[in-house]
């Protein structure tokens, strides 16, 4: 939990001695986020790039199947959102309450993420048969 604590202050020395601790990469806090959903939420793009390089799960999800990029997505941080597509977040994953990137884009009014989610996930966009 230390690291969470660390990528919420967004003080990259303090992530970094952290992580040179031997933290576990994907602990999560007593409100279910780990170090980069937090980070995602509070638009450290340079902590989330660390944590990803570091080799954090880019697609760990939360008890109610949310993942970083719902949460950046949700907070509208389209930076971070890009920077966790451009780790191979899943972009077509879904919430235990069916909700994708995808709709948390339109649903906030991010039009060049929603083009985005668009082209690295198209199987994300449901059309009428």
């Amino acid at each position: 939990m230390a690291l969470v604590a660390a990528a919420a202050t967004g003080d990259m020395r303090l992530v970094r001695r952290t992580l040179s601790s031997d933290c576990d990469l994907n602990a999560l806090n007593s409100e279910g986020d780990s170090a980069l959903m937090v980070a995602a939420k509070r638009n450290h793009v340079e902590v989330m790039t660390l944590l990803l390089v570091s080799g954090v799960d880019v697609d760990l999800r939360r008890s109610d199947g949310s993942t970083a990029l719902h949460l950046a997505i949700a907070s509208q941080h389209a930076r971070a959102a890009k920077l966790l597509l451009d780790f191979d977040a899943d972009a077509a994953v879904a919430t235990n309450a069916g909700v994708t990137p995808l709709l948390l884009a339109a649903e906030n009014g991010l039009s060049k993420l929603i083009k985005l989610l668009v082209k690295v996930a198209p199987q994300s966009v449901r059309t009428a048969s």
